[in-house]
């Protein structure tokens, strides 16, 4: 994350700047535990699955005024996941798929995600894979 200074309203202000959604969730925390999923018999306790910001009720992105920084080919756009702070990631990055990991709850009737995010389907399987070796 690096931050830049740029007009808001009148104002001068200081703004976050993130080059990918998975730099702007992992700097942020982002609280995805509120994602479902529905359980499966025969699978295992721990599952991966993706997801995108711009699918997320609480997600909200400025597509419509995007703001040009250093690179007048490089759009960034205003997005907002419930912090206070100003931040902006390129418009390229919003369509972003990250991936987390569901684990089965013990009615085995859904599953809750455990919040953990990942850039890759590869990085979150190798963690579900470690997750499920630890339950056996």
């Amino acid at each position: 994350m690096k931050t830049a200074r740029i007009e808001i309203d009148g104002e001068m202000k200081d703004v976050n700047v993130f080059e990918s959604v998975f730099e702007y969730t992992d700097f942020y925390g982002s609280d995805i535990t509120h994602y479902l999923e529905d359980y499966h018999e025969h699978e295992d306790e721990y599952t991966i699955g993706s997801f995108n910001l711009l699918e997320d009720s609480d997600f909200i992105a400025d597509i419509e005024n995007p703001i040009y920084l250093n690179d007048p080919k490089k759009a960034y756009v205003s997005v907002n996941w419930g912090e206070l702070d100003n931040s902006y990631i390129p418009l390229s990055a919003l369509y972003q798929e990250l991936y987390t990991i569901y684990k089965a709850n013990d009615a085995k009737d859904g599953r809750t995600c455990t919040g953990m995010i990942f850039k890759t389907e590869n990085e979150a399987q190798e963690k579900a894979d470690e997750l499920n070796a630890e339950v056996e």
